[in-house]
Order: C-alpha cells, then structure tokens, then sequence
C-alpha cells in the first residue's frame, strides 16, 4: 500500500489537483496515517485552484515597475521582460491589467487587443477577423507550473467577457510552450492558424488558437 501512495503521489504532480484529491479521499482515506498525509498535501493546492479569487484591474505604475523585471527559466526565457523604461510604458499604454489576489498580492497580468498579438503575424492576416479580442497573460515566474494556469486563464477569459464585451476570443502561442497549450486546449480553444517568426535567435513557430 505504502509503494501505492507513493506513486500515487508522484504521478499528480502537474496533473489536475481537484481530481487527485478525490482520488486520493477515496482510495486511501481510511488506510492509515500515511495516506493522510498525502491528502494534506494536495488540498492546499486543490483549493488554490478551485477558490482563486482575482482582482483584476488597469495595471498601476508600481505593478508595471514589478512585472517589468520578471525574469523566466528556459525554455521560458523569452517571455522575460528587461527592466526598461520601454518596458513600463508598454506595461502601461491601457491593454495591461494586473491580477492581484486577496491579500493584493500581484499575481500576474492579463493584455488585450494588439498588445496580445505577435506583430509579425499581421502580415500572415493571422488578426483579420476584427470581431475576436486577443488575450495574453503571464503569471508571476515563481507560480508558472503550480497549477495555477487554468483558473487563472478562466478568470482573464471572463473579464474580457464582462468587460470588453468579448464574444470571440484568440490567442497567440508559441508552438514550443506545450504546456500552455495543454491549458488553452482543455478551456476550448482550437488552433485555426500558424505563423514563423524569424529574428536574430533563429525561428519560432506560434498558433493562433480561438474560442
């Protein structure tokens, strides 16, 4: 039993947490301490995940002076943003909304419009359709992978709903980022193009997906 709850636990790892947990409840919940342990483990994340209560809002100078020195792991890397005063000004030029929790802890952000596309893909006519509203986001380095990615996304989705009006949505993704797409894919939105991007580090294919 014990040889099963340790594998057990490591398979859940980046896997859906609300599930494990009742996977875990059931199967395990009344073998012995060791099984507990495990629950206690994952439910902290598991409410995490379900009970993620955003503050989104337009991003403030302060927030925009944080985000701008934001530094990701490879492959990740260039997502990264350099700590410029550019930098800050497009983090502030109206597209950007920051994303706090409760205790106004800033979380991530979420952009709109042409600020969420990858510019080179206008002349592949990849942003024709005038009647979607482009999404991006980032979530602060630290909690990229802790299965935040879903709720996260969702919330942004229903912001621009709410808000902006949205009825379709698009995002742009670099083909590599299997990991964002695997989240992009389970909210409902379908790749419906591509494009290459050629610049001094070499070529980086992205999709166009919509919901």
């Amino acid at each position: 039993v014990r040889g099963q709850i340790a594998h057990c636990r490591a398979s859940m790892r980046g896997v859906d947490r609300y599930e494990a947990c009742v996977f875990v409840f059931i199967i395990y919940s009344e073998i012995d301490a060791l099984a507990l342990n495990v629950i206690k483990d994952i439910i902290p994340v598991c409410n995490k995940e379900i009970n993620m209560k955003l503050n989104i809002k337009r991003m403030n100078y302060e927030e925009a002076n944080e985000i701008s020195k934001w530094i990701y792991q490879e492959p990740y890397s260039i997502y990264s943003n350099d700590g410029s005063d550019s930098c800050i000004r497009e983090l502030l030029d109206g597209n950007y909304f920051s994303a706090t929790d409760e205790e106004n802890k800033l979380l991530g952000y979420y952009c709109f419009n042409e600020s969420a596309q990858v510019p080179v893909g206008k002349q592949f006519g990849v942003y024709d359709d005038k009647d979607l509203i482009d999404v991006g986001l980032g979530i602060r380095p630290d909690l990229c992978g802790q299965g935040f990615g879903l709720d996260f996304l969702s919330n942004g989705l229903d912001f621009a709903r709410s808000e902006l009006n949205a009825k379709g949505l698009r995002l742009t993704v670099a083909f590599f980022n299997k990991r964002a797409i695997k989240v992009y894919e389970r909210i409902g939105f379908k790749k419906v193009s591509s494009f290459k991007r050629i610049s001094e580090i070499g070529e980086m294919e992205f999709w166009v997906m919509i919901l």
